[in-house]
């Protein structure tokens, strides 16, 4: 018997789950393969299957009763999780649908003090149960004395991929290339352009000569019809981009734009904080697409919130601490309508204190493409069993989800979207 892990008759929304944490399976197509297998999920509720006692058998079928608690500090993050007593219940409570959509509220995000950055995102933290399952998924294979091997994350083991969009929201070219030049060793950035503030110019703006061009919309409304699109698309081919990547104006996504963008002009990914955020990019079938998610705050985020540099500082320190741990991207994000270049610059050079892979979107999506196609060539990540991992999860801070502040932005939020979309 080999150590690895086998799936017995698991959906393509779970499927999506387990090749989106990177876990290394192979499908049982019949009850007599089940020898060859150490560790066994199954997902088949019909099933009558007897194990022997020197197998691991998850069993994802089996109702555990337990309930959505809302939003937790959990070793310096933030995640929504469901209330458990052992690690094998947290695996087997976990909902696996990552392209179901979910209901956007606005949250809270922790720094230490009185008001906290906030932004409109999913209620169900996809990126949490994510990283909670793998966690899970590890701290198993360690009891056993296993190590647990993932496809890994990057091109390079050994470094974790950074990824830097930046959204032209408004920004005139002067602005943008105001915004570029005062980047200290500025990575490869994704810029999702807004259009008609180029209508009438004859390019765009400098950038880069790695740089990605991407489709941001021409008039930034929420859910923009499918001529605002091609428009948009018209002004970037015009000076010589060729957009493969979307994503939708205040992130609010829209399927029928995904679909329609790769059945009409071949995208190949798409980015939006209300389908997920702060997740693991996942492949959704149904449109074709990658959605890679971004860490929904930034610079911008902290307007109104903090004068105090450090303590924005350390929020994204904790993040690229988290996910250097778990060996996965860092995500971020910003526009250039801001002068806090210090502070982006801190924030840039705190992430470059890792060993990092600067991508573009485009060149990370064909990366997944390649690796959910890949039969047995492909990078690994292995986690040791004398590894520091993270602890026994134990809440720290419960989040208020619903306080006047987040309700008071909401409202400003929505109303400033009706501004823009009128």
């Amino acid at each position: 018997m080999r150590v690895s892990i086998g799936i017995w008759r698991a959906s393509r929304e779970q499927i999506c789950f387990l090749d989106s944490c990177g876990v290394i399976y192979e499908k049982i197509e019949r009850e007599s393969e089940f020898d060859a297998f150490s560790h066994i999920f199954l997902f088949d509720k019909a099933s009558k299957i007897l194990f022997k006692e020197n197998r691991t058998v998850i069993d994802f079928t089996r109702k555990t009763g337990k309930k959505f608690v809302g939003s937790f500090m959990l070793f310096d993050e933030q995640t929504d999780i469901f209330s458990f007593v052992a690690d094998l219940s947290l695996i087997t409570s976990i909902p696996m649908d990552l392209t179901k959509k979910s209901t956007v509220l606005r949250k809270g995000f922790h720094i230490s003090q009185k008001k906290l950055p906030s932004e409109e995102v999913p209620f169900r933290d996809k990126g949490g149960l994510q990283r909670l399952f793998i966690s899970a998924l590890i701290k198993l294979f360690h009891s056993q004395g296993l190590p647990l091997s993932l496809k890994s994350f990057s091109p390079d083991p050994e470094k974790t991929v950074f990824l830097f969009r930046v959204d032209t929201d408004f920004s005139d070219r002067e602005t943008i290339e105001n915004y570029y030049e005062n980047i200290k060793n500025p990575p490869e950035i994704s810029w999702f352009v807004h259009c008609n503030v180029f209508e009438k110019t004859d390019g765009l703006f400098s950038a880069g000569d790695n740089d990605e061009f991407a489709l941001h919309c021409f008039s930034h409304k929420v859910k923009p019809a499918k001529e605002n699109l091609e428009k948009a698309i018209r002004i970037l081919k015009e000076r010589g981009k060729k957009p493969l990547g979307f994503a939708a104006p205040y992130g609010v996504r829209s399927e029928g734009n995904d679909i329609f963008l790769k059945q009409n002009y071949g995208f190949e990914y798409s980015s939006d904080f209300s389908f997920a955020a702060d997740a693991l990019p996942f492949f959704v079938e149904k449109t074709g697409l990658w959605q890679i998610p971004i860490f929904p705050l930034c610079v911008g985020s902290f307007n109104g919130v903090s004068g105090d540099e450090n303590k924005i500082t350390e929020v994204f320190e904790r993040y690229f601490a988290r996910q250097f741990r778990y060996k996965i991207p860092f995500v971020l994000y910003d526009h250039p309508n801001h002068k806090k270049f210090d502070l982006l610059n801190e924030i840039l050079k705190k992430a470059g204190e890792y060993p990092i892979l600067p991508m573009t979107f485009l060149q990370y999506s064909r990366f997944l493409e390649e690796r959910r196609n890949a039969s047995s060539s492909f990078p690994l990540i292995t986690f040791y069993p004398d590894e520091s991992m993270p602890q026994k999860f134990a809440p720290i801070k419960k989040i208020s989800r619903f306080s006047p502040r987040l309700i008071k932005n909401t409202i400003i939020g929505r109303l400033r979207r009706r501004k823009y979309d009128s």
